[in-house]
């Protein structure tokens, strides 16, 4: 089953195809960079502060004059979202943000694993067959099962651990 409940990658808190949108920064003629999976305004817990959750609109155009953009999660979501995602593809300057953002949405156990890939990775416990960056279903599973085993040592090294 894929997941239902993201991580925002700014405040860390969760987000649902209904509370979340995917952001990126557009800049140039047809480039884009940084794609991120952050809370609508509406549902931010930072919906007071300037920009919420969102990218600080003010420093991207002051780094490339580039300017955000964004679509609600939903229209990431299934068949014809991957399709929209993939459709991004040949404008992002910075592949991995936007590969990783639809490996996110699209496979089974990724942002379950995703905290923990890098520990497990280190230390042995796994090692990714594909390039990295890209995990295969065996792969995330141990991840998960490796961090569920060790969660009270990850925490004590100050890792990530949900």
């Amino acid at each position: 089953m894929l997941t239902a409940i993201w991580k925002c990658d700014t405040c860390g808190g969760p987000v649902t195809a209904k509370t979340g949108v995917v952001e990126w920064i557009r800049f140039g003629e047809t480039k884009s960079r940084e794609a991120r999976l952050v809370h609508h305004r509406a549902h931010s817990p930072r919906r007071d502060t300037r920009w919420a959750c969102y990218a600080d609109e003010a420093q991207e155009f002051a780094r490339d004059e580039g300017c955000v953009a964004w679509s609600y999660l939903d229209d990431f979501l299934g068949d014809e979202g991957l399709t929209y995602a993939l459709t991004l593809l040949p404008e992002f300057e910075n592949r991995p943000s936007i590969l990783k953002l639809i490996q996110r949405l699209h496979v089974k156990t990724f942002e379950e694993a995703l905290p923990f890939l890098q520990s497990a990775v280190s230390a042995g416990v796994v090692e990714p067959y594909y390039p990295p960056g890209f995990y295969t279903q065996q792969t995330l599973s141990d991840v998960c099962k490796w961090a569920t085993a060790n969660k009270q040592r990850l925490q004590t090294l100050n890792l990530p651990v949900d």
